[in-house]
């Protein structure tokens, strides 16, 4: 066989992104940061066109096992008015596929199981992208490990690793490609469903527009917790608290109404 494609990251869209090309007989070798990896965050919301990406490679059983369909998305206003409603029960007839919410850790896992078991595919961790640049007929590259330094060839990189992308870096080295502040701060919690009033726990999504920011929430994990996502206006210092209690989000909260 080739050499391999190397994929640096193994988030969510690096393990897909390793499983079509190992379906398509591609050697694979994934290069992750992180000592274990594992999914941080919350919920995930993927329309027809994902799921019915992630179905051609095998897992559409394992979606509608851990998946969440949503029977509406419901938009209203900062005084509850209904806005607009999107009927999602005909979604599947509609679009090939159903509206799904996850959560992230699910199908991370989910991914990372069937790349595991693929015997195109080799996962390394504690591995972090260096250096690479283009010859012919592939990739020279470098990462660091945790027995130092590692040189060798790739048929193709492919870069997955993240809002801080060494890859994207090295790639699109000029300012106009740097990070820049979108001027809002998302702020996101878990919540017991048997927490929350008995019309947050259907099984809908919901946008609420506020002036200066607004408010998503969805239920997860067969309806037993609650993902909800504040995002507001408004600068967050580099040191500030990046936990926050309901308390305290409220009286923030209450500001943009």
């Amino acid at each position: 066989m080739s050499a391999p494609i190397v994929i640096a990251g193994a988030g969510i869209g690096g393990l897909t992104a390793g499983l079509a090309l190992a379906q398509a007989g591609k050697k694979i070798l994934f290069l992750e940061r992180a000592a274990q990896i594992e999914e941080i965050g919350a919920g995930l919301q993927i329309a027809p066109n994902a799921g019915r990406a992630l179905a051609q490679l095998g897992l559409q059983s394992a979606l509608d096992d851990f998946g969440l369909e949503p029977q509406a998305i419901n938009i209203r206003d900062n005084h509850a008015g209904l806005l607009a409603r999107l009927d999602l029960s005909v979604a599947r007839q509609r679009w090939g596929a159903p509206f799904r919410v996850f959560h992230r850790a699910d199908l991370q896992q989910l991914l990372l199981d069937n790349v595991s078991s693929h015997p195109n595919v080799t996962i390394k961790t504690n591995a972090r992208v260096e250096t690479f640049e283009a010859i012919k007929d592939g990739v020279a590259l470098k990462y660091e490990s945790v027995a130092g330094t590692v040189a060798l060839t790739a048929s193709g990189l492919v870069g997955a690793d993240g809002l801080r992308s060494i890859v994207r870096e090295r790639m699109m080295n000029a300012l106009g490609d740097a990070l820049s502040y979108a001027g809002s701060v998302a702020w996101r919690a878990l919540v017991p469903a048997e927490h929350v009033c008995e019309v947050f726990r259907r099984r809908e999504s919901n946008l609420w527009l506020l002036p200066g920011g607004h408010v998503v929430h969805y239920p997860l994990r067969d309806g037993t917790i609650i993902n909800i996502v504040v995002i507001l206006d408004g600068l967050l210092d580099e040191d500030a608290e990046k936990e926050i209690d309901g308390d305290t989000l409220k009286q923030i909260g209450r500001a943009h109404v």
